[in-house]
């Protein structure tokens, strides 16, 4: 059922996605949708959640180095804020303001 709710998305984009236990997680148990993106600013976690797809033949996963607090994700989710579900799962500091900005001004449903 979660698999025909969330097929509408070309991709799913885990925000502060750390080593990527939710997005690895999300593209194991959902091999059908195409693409999960993982984004986040710690360059050695990003490494370590690229090694646990590759070892894990997850095809569908990326991971991408990017300082979310600096330049935000609006940019990506502006190009495609009607098929991209956007998993979020802030650090202890929140949400960055740029990235909480380009949300809000999407209107993303959340």
């Amino acid at each position: 059922m979660l698999a025909d709710l969330v097929s509408i998305f070309v991709s799913f984009d885990d925000l502060f996605a750390g080593v990527g236990a939710l997005g690895l997680y999300s593209a194991f148990k959902l091999p059908n949708i195409r693409k999960f993106v993982g984004a986040e600013s710690d360059e050695i976690a990003c490494k370590i959640a690229s090694l646990n797809a590759e070892l894990n033949n997850l095809n569908n996963y990326q991971s991408h180095h990017i300082d979310l607090y600096k330049r935000g994700w609006g940019q990506r989710l502006a190009e495609n804020n009607k098929n991209i579900c956007a998993i979020i799962d802030p650090p202890r500091a929140g949400l960055s303001q740029k990235t909480l900005k380009d949300l809000i001004d999407l209107r993303a449903k959340i």
